[in-house]
């Protein structure tokens, strides 16, 4: 149900500049990956520019999206940084990002980061059950409404897509925290994790 927040809420922002912008950047992105994944040739030029092949989306996992644009974000971090990767774009023949694309990238990271988060914790190797949902989401829609509320908040492309997310987690996860077997499997969890014990 995480996954299906992340990905159909998400994609239900039907137009304004969040969903042009998002359009637009990914895109060139896509054309990026595709190019690394197809040419030998094009693998070899962004290994010598970055120094490493780039993480790309797979089928199965939506975090995989989320970590490559999180690659991409690391990539601009620094104006050095940043001309690599313009003129590596150049030389693979891919529009360049522009200003609002880069934007895009830094918030769009930012607003998806809880979210993968909780999916990792949700989909890790421990010995994971019902009783952390609760929590995980609940820290979550936590730290949706902190970005929002935060003194420095300069969202200018993704406000929207934080309000689809937490509209997704009501809708699919709002039902859950008045069902009492959440509830105790949540309190039962804690208890143990205080206590340092654990499921077997």
């Amino acid at each position: 149900m995480l996954n299906l927040v992340a990905t159909a809420d998400a994609a239900k922002i039907e137009s304004g500049i969040m969903k042009r912008t998002s359009v637009q950047t990914f895109a060139k992105l896509s054309a990026l990956w595709n190019k690394q994944n197809r040419s030998t040739s094009a693998a070899e030029k962004i290994k010598e520019a970055i120094s490493n092949l780039l993480p790309t989306p797979g089928d199965t996992r939506w975090n995989s999206v989320y970590d490559a644009v999180a690659k991409v974000y690391d990539l601009l971090l620094t104006p050095e940084q940043e001309t690599k990767f313009d003129k590596l774009l150049d030389e693979l023949e891919i529009k360049r990002l522009q200003p609002v694309h880069k934007t895009f990238v830094a918030e769009y990271v930012d607003v998806m980061r809880p979210v993968c988060c909780a999916l990792d914790v949700l989909q890790g190797q421990q010995v994971v059950g019902l009783g952390y949902l609760l929590p995980t989401i609940s820290v979550v829609k936590h730290q949706l409404s902190s970005i929002t509320g935060r003194s420095t908040n300069t969202l200018t492309v993704c406000k929207p897509l934080i309000t689809a997310l937490q509209t997704g987690n009501d809708k699919w996860f709002g039902p859950m925290f008045a069902d009492v077997n959440a509830q105790l499997a949540a309190v039962f969890t804690q208890c143990l994790n205080w206590t340092g014990l654990t499921m077997s």
